[in-house]
């Protein structure tokens, strides 16, 4: 009789602890393993709207899990029953909220909590960046060529301009004003300048004797006379004071 109810008692004290192994695996009696962080793309490009998922794969439920930027919480608690993912939606505004991104899984187990592998971003438009770059300087040195070709002429029109002042502006003839009945000859030297309405002429005469083939070539006299030149149909008419 003592050895069945010995038994009897050993029978109700596995019963009870099984029952209550049971009951606490159903309570949260099992700690969470590591959760895994993921996201649907890791390109994104400036304003893209992106998705991240954190999930532990074991733990008793309810599961609660966080979302972080560095040190920095991003989300509020998230608490899941059963095997589903946690997720919350961000943008990406600049390159400042491109990572990196951990989460952490934790049930009522004390010290229980987990952290996720870390994840990071990248901008997919460097390389378009990099090629607006490229774009860009070859414009500018475009646009320095042609203001360097335009200028030129401006900045050589002085220089020869100065060069031409100091190249000679007159072309000197000799007209003679030889009448048979006269004994000298006269001739006039007359200087020829487009630039100026007012011009000089060189009178000089000389003397010559009749019947003499020979010129006397010693000046007697020599006669400075104003002119004003003026043109009329292409000829020009000499006014002498």
């Amino acid at each position: 009789m003592l050895t069945f109810m010995t038994l009897l008692v050993l029978l109700l004290s596995h019963f009870q602890a099984t029952q209550q192994n049971k009951n606490s695996e159903e309570n949260g009696s099992e700690t969470v393993s590591q959760p895994v962080l993921s996201s649907p793309t890791s390109r994104v490009k400036t304003g893209q709207n992106v998705t991240l998922f954190c999930l532990s794969e074991n733990g008793s439920h309810p599961i609660t899990y966080r979302f972080f930027r560095g040190n920095k919480t991003i989300s509020p608690p998230i608490c899941v029953q059963g095997k589903a993912a946690a997720n919350i939606s961000l943008t990406i505004n600049s390159s400042n909220v491109l990572g990196d991104y951990k989460c952490k899984a934790e049930n009522r187990i004390p010290n229980s909590k987990k952290y996720s592998n870390s994840l990071r971003f990248t901008l997919s438009e460097k390389a378009g960046i990099s090629y607006l770059l490229w774009i860009s300087l070859l414009v500018f040195l475009l646009l320095v060529v042609i203001v360097i070709a335009v200028a030129i002429p401006f900045l050589f029109l002085p220089w020869y301009k100065a060069r031409k002042l100091k190249s000679p502006k007159s072309s000197t003839g000799f007209v003679s004003d030889k009448t048979e009945s006269e004994n000298c000859v006269i001739y006039t030297e007359i200087a020829n300048d487009e630039s100026d309405q007012l011009q000089y002429a060189n009178i000089s005469i000389i003397r010559k004797e009749k019947g003499d083939k020979r010129v006397n070539l010693s000046t007697d006299t020599v006669n400075y006379s104003e002119v004003f030149i003026s043109r009329i149909q292409g000829k020009k008419t000499f006014i002498k004071d």
